[in-house]
């Protein structure tokens, strides 16, 4: 038999079996070396092994699955095998500590995926999960400044576009775009990364992160926060959780989970523009500064670098650049040297450090250049962005030009 280990959500799972799985990244990512106080152990046998007593049904799928519960609460999944996911049967006991994953040998192929990265495996492990406080969400959870924050939408809302803007920054670790595990802890609601990653194959982290803020996502014509209504956030959350429809008291205990984090944890909708701006603006309402001088306001900090650059045509700052928004012409971590207005006029074409937002900067192009009530105002844009940034930028808010 091959032992394998694994830690997911912060439970141990040992898995014996007889034959040998691949282990793609996102899965030897939640590969542990720890052999004891394991939560659930997992034997992978062939399926004419099988010999467990069904009982009743619970629930059937003509095209996809059974579910059987017996007396004494042991439960079986029975699903129809394909070339890719060869299992048949899945056994699992009353106490959700031991499980039993039966396969069809004929199937076995090349196809074949790693056992964990299966629907039957995440629908046992969801079994387990509820016994400990927990559940999985269809949403995008980021770490920023070791506080946890999800995304959460139906398809097309804009997971996948969040997440790679979030990505592109230095202050935040992203857990995944898909599918997020949440478990109630020590009077806590921590956040963890799961292996099932969605449609960017480098989103999974094995990381755990204290939740802070549910955010409902929506497209927008600006980026803008409002609360949700608890009734409201609680109608949201379960239409983006992974449903136990095949089992009506798990489903029930699932609710009453997110019904507690409803109630503890605030919930916002927030409807954002697809580029960088939406992950400054989000900075900007939990209170995050991006600077690395922390125990200085950032507003302060630039502002006595502007009157250093405006003092002399000689004095430059050189700036690291923090996102991909100015793709091709610059890419994260970039190092650019900025100089005064004063002495290098901007220009359309020019491109501009400025403030956004009190405690924000932004590098980015100007594409227009407006006289409003007498002052001069810039319309600017990142080059790998698709729109032109909806704000202006009075001449008073510009820091400097960069220059070659």
């Amino acid at each position: 038999m091959i032992n394998s280990f694994f830690s997911i959500g912060g439970l141990k799972i040992k898995i014996e079996s007889e034959y040998q799985y691949p282990s793609p990244p996102n899965v030897s990512a939640f590969e542990t070396t720890i052999d004891n106080n394991i939560d659930m152990q997992i034997r992978v046998l062939s399926n004419n092994k099988f010999s467990r007593d069904l009982g009743n049904q619970k629930y059937i799928d003509e095209n996809w699955f059974s579910s059987y519960e017996t007396n004494k609460g042991d439960y079986t999944f029975i699903f129809s095998p394909d070339e890719i996911c060869n299992i048949t049967h899945i056994w699992i006991d009353s106490n959700k500590k031991e499980a039993e994953i039966f396969i069809d040998n004929e199937l076995l192929s090349n196809k074949n995926i790693s056992i964990i990265e299966t629907t039957p495996f995440l629908m046992l492990f969801m079994m387990v999960l509820i016994q400990y406080d927990g559940f999985i969400l269809h949403s995008a959870g980021v770490s920023i400044n070791d506080k946890g924050y999800i995304f959460c939408g139906k398809s097309g809302s804009g997971k996948t576009t969040i997440s790679n803007l979030f990505r592109q920054s230095k202050k935040a670790i992203l857990l995944t775009d898909e599918a997020l595990l949440l478990r109630k802890q020590d009077g806590s609601f921590h956040l963890y990364g799961t292996p099932w990653k969605g449609s960017g194959d480098n989103i999974y982290n094995n990381i755990d992160i204290i939740l802070e803020r549910i955010y409902f996502i929506f497209h927008g014509k600006k980026n803008e926060r409002s609360e949700v209504d608890k009734r409201e956030a609680i109608v949201l959350l379960v239409k983006q959780a992974f449903p136990y429809f095949w089992d009506k008291k798990l489903m029930l205990k699932s609710f009453s989970l997110m019904t507690t984090i409803t109630n503890l944890i605030p919930c916002s909708n927030l409807y954002f523009l697809p580029d960088d701006s939406v992950v400054t603006y989000i900075m900007q309402c939990e209170d995050i500064i991006v600077s690395e001088h922390p125990q200085i306001k950032l507003c302060t900090w630039y502002t006595m670098k502007k009157k250093y650059l405006d003092s002399d045509s000689n004095n430059s700052l050189e700036i690291e650049v923090l996102s991909d928004s100015m793709t091709p012409t610059l890419k994260t971590f970039d190092r650019i040297k900025i100089k005064s207005a004063i002495f290098h006029p901007i220009e359309i074409g020019s491109i501009i450090l400025f403030f956004h937002f009190e405690d924000h900067t932004t590098i980015h192009r100007v594409v227009s250049i407006t006289e409003l009530n007498g002052k001069i105002h810039y319309r600017t844009k990142g080059d790998a962005n698709t729109q032109k940034d909806y704000y202006l930028v009075p001449e008073n808010e510009v820091i400097g030009v960069m220059v070659n």
